[in-house]
């Protein structure tokens, strides 16, 4: 099946499942449940073994249990998702909320651009959607291109569908050229496996070594601009909170990866209290720390 193909294909189930209400779609999330973690197993031997190394101090039946949630709460994130496809304004303001706005709103009147770092918790799609309605910046986030071109199309249309813009994140250079004089907000999700390792800030992240993209920092000492942390945390099923903080309001005078720490560490407090929240299907520690 072509790219084109499977695109459209895709589309034609996806449009008419969106236009059912969250009740009804929940009901295909719970079988999906069923589906994905009891029949195949997706991706189960990642997930455990992510767990596994993340929290050694935890019992086996503790690593299930976390397993088990974080499941549930992936197939609800895939329907909801779907439902982004025809959802209102008014329903993803009800379902997340941003906590602590008023630290951005400040730098907005003094006509300032921030720099946002957060990562793949929660329903971090509907945040992105939450986010242009709610914050006065306008709000510009980086993203990797899928091989897909037509998914990408459709992925970077159903992001930006409220205001937000998508840019790869090799156009960063290019787009403080073009906006950098507005006050932006501007969005990087830090916790993907660069590709690169030896241009990589390496840490210990979760018990592990772990590389860790410099795409905030680079952008943040380069503007001077402040750094704040976006804690996407969910509050019950379908609803969510993004709690702001700030990291630092001095992006200039911090060391060379003091803000990738910074921001490396609140996201792994997070998650260790709230463990299911984090995508743990991803091979985030595919790579190994370089000798040199």
């Amino acid at each position: 099946m072509t790219g084109r193909l499977a695109f459209y294909c895709t589309m034609a189930l996806v449009y008419p499942l969106s236009l059912l209400p969250f009740s009804l779609l929940y009901v295909i999330s719970d079988v999906f449940f069923f589906l994905v973690y009891h029949v195949p197993g997706f991706r189960k031997k990642i997930v455990l073994t992510n767990l596994r190394n993340s929290f050694p101090e935890k019992s086996e039946a503790e690593i299930r249990a976390i397993a088990k949630r974080f499941y549930r709460n992936l197939c609800d994130i895939v329907i909801e998702n779907i439902k982004m496809v025809s959802i209102s304004k008014e329903e993803v303001s009800k379902r997340c909320v941003i906590k602590h706005r008023e630290i951005l709103d400040d730098y907005f009147r003094q006509g300032k651009s921030v720099v946002a770092t957060i990562g793949h918790c929660g329903n971090w799609e509907l945040a992105g959607l939450a986010t242009s309605l709610a914050v006065r910046h306008h709000s510009i986030a980086f993203y990797r291109t899928l091989k897909n071109s037509y998914f990408d199309h459709f992925a970077r249309k159903l992001r930006s569908k409220f205001g937000m813009t998508l840019l790869p994140h090799t156009q960063v250079r290019q787009m403080l050229k073009e906006h950098g004089k507005q006050p932006q907000l501007y969005i990087f999700i830090t916790d993907q496996t660069p590709s690169n390792t030896i241009t990589s800030y390496w840490t210990t992240f979760l018990k592990q070594d772990t590389p860790i993209y410099k795409g905030a920092e680079k952008m943040a000492k380069m503007t001077g601009l402040p750094v704040v942390y976006g804690d996407i945390q969910r509050l019950r099923r379908g609803y969510y909170s993004i709690d702001v903080s700030l990291l630092t309001d001095d992006s200039v005078s911090s060391k060379e990866g003091g803000i990738t720490e910074l921001h490396t560490r609140v996201l792994e407090k997070s998650i260790i209290l709230q463990p299911d929240n984090w995508l743990w299907s991803h091979r985030r520690w595919k790579r190994k720390r370089p000798e040199t």
